[in-house]
């Protein structure tokens, strides 16, 4: 990715979850707590459950 933002978080979740091919997609995602990844997994993940690393 170019940079960062939550735009392009959002274009690259949307793509994985293409690859995953599973109408329920994932039910945890783990990320850090960079606010532009946990906006984006909101968006395109926004049934899974999203935990937070330390």
């Amino acid at each position: 990715m170019t940079a960062e933002k939550e735009d392009n978080f959002v274009w690259a979740l949307k793509r994985f979850r293409e690859l995953l091919k599973c109408p329920e997609y994932s039910k945890v995602i783990v990320t850090d707590r960079y606010a532009a990844l946990m906006n984006a997994v909101d968006r395109i993940f926004s049934k899974a459950t999203a935990l937070l690393c330390r």
